[in-house]
């Protein structure tokens, strides 16, 4: 399956807050990839990964024990910001979909189709003909296989003065 599961309100307001008020500390790269082009980018912060033991614990309910923690990216979206349809790469087989912040309802759309040898980001019709959109509050994630289900986000419509704030944790199976 595409999406395992939803977990709701996983982090409180006092837990997101923690992490919004240190974003703007921290170093962020503009990103000009085609993938995730307009947004701000984070690897690993330290204030996100402390809370890797509760998520990471939630999400071996659903898959299992056999994972290991690879890495961990918050960004920033604002105003014309898009994430391109795409599998992740090789290694990051769990991908957790953390909202931080939502200022406008932005879903993460899944494939439902699992890539095959023909696929290719160059033909996304047939994988994006079958999905379906997970529209994540504050404080909650998604679990997704994201080296088998292709996902991405329709172009970020805010005004200069909206983002949404997301982290990606990531796990490889061992």
């Amino acid at each position: 399956m595409s999406i395992k599961n939803v977990f709701e309100t996983v982090l409180d307001q006092k837990d997101l807050e923690e992490i919004l008020n240190q974003l703007p500390k921290e170093k962020g790269k503009i990103e000009t990839s085609h993938y995730y082009n307009g947004s701000i980018g984070f690897y690993n912060l330290p204030v996100v990964n402390k809370h890797l033991s509760k998520i990471e614990e939630l999400v071996k309910t659903v898959v299992g024990d056999n994972i290991k923690f690879e890495n961990s990216f918050t960004r920033i979206y604002k105003k014309d910001s898009t994430l391109t349809m795409h599998i992740d790469r090789t290694g990051l087989d769990v991908t957790v979909s953390l909202c931080l912040k939502r200022d406008l309802p932005w879903p993460l759309f899944v494939s439902l189709k699992q890539v095959d040898e023909k696929y290719s980001e160059k033909n996304p019709d047939p994988y994006k003909q079958l999905s379906v959109g997970y529209d994540i509050l504050p404080g909650s994630f998604v679990i997704a296989e994201g080296r088998k289900f292709p996902h991405w986000r329709e172009k970020y419509i805010g005004d200069e003065n909206q983002t949404n704030i997301y982290t990606f944790l990531h796990w490889r199976r061992i």
